[in-house]
């Protein structure tokens, strides 16, 4: 219906919920934008990917999940949407260093995304939602260098470099890159576009 009310068209329709009669768009674009649908677990994948023009995954997306989202969204009638994957990032000649600066953001996701198909997927998912299910309100998760290295890129330019070209190769057409700490957002910026990039072209 979106797609229909963009393209200047009147609807009339009746739904389980609501009822639509000569709805329309008094200003539609002139040039309708695309529509990308942000999807996680299997049944919004497959409804993305029989709609919409692209998807875009939250962050906690490893390669395997991406794998597996690509495959989910994919439909018999029509081309794969691209994907964009959002990526929780830090580099750090230091790997250590940048595996704490993304730490606190990827315990905050993971308490936030545990029952869903990005954590239940992956192979560190059972333990998260043991972890997760045992804390009191408001305490933060203790988070493990695995699971850092698991749902987020964190570490030296080669090792981010490594970890942006899997999930690529996952099935990810383009990333988008959180990058940590925020408070040195400027020179994360000009790592990724000094010593990351230009090796994955």
């Amino acid at each position: 219906m979106v797609r229909e009310l963009l393209n200047g068209a009147a609807v009339d329709r009746r739904t389980s919920t609501h009822e639509f009669a000569g709805i329309r768009l008094e200003f539609p674009p002139e040039r309708p934008p695309e529509l990308w649908i942000g999807a996680v677990n299997e049944r919004a994948l497959r409804a993305a990917g029989a709609v919409a023009d692209g998807i875009l995954l939250s962050v906690l997306a490893g390669p395997s999940y991406v794998s597996w989202a690509r495959e989910r969204s994919a439909a018999a009638d029509r081309p794969a949407p691209p994907i964009t994957a959002f990526v929780l990032a830090s580099v750090s000649d230091d790997e250590q260093v940048a595996r704490e600066s993304a730490r606190e953001a990827v315990g905050f996701f993971l308490r936030a995304e545990s029952h869903t198909a990005l954590v239940t997927r992956s192979k560190h998912g059972a333990e998260v939602r043991e972890r997760i299910a045992g804390l009191a309100d408001g305490e933060p998760p203790v988070v493990e260098d695995a699971w850092i290295d698991e749902f987020a890129v964190a570490g030296t330019p080669d090792r981010v470099r490594d970890r942006l070209l899997e999930l690529r190769a996952a099935g990810a057409d383009s990333l988008g890159l959180w990058l940590f700490p925020p408070e040195r957002l400027a020179s994360q910026l000009q790592r990724i576009a000094d010593d990351v990039l230009p090796s994955t072209a």
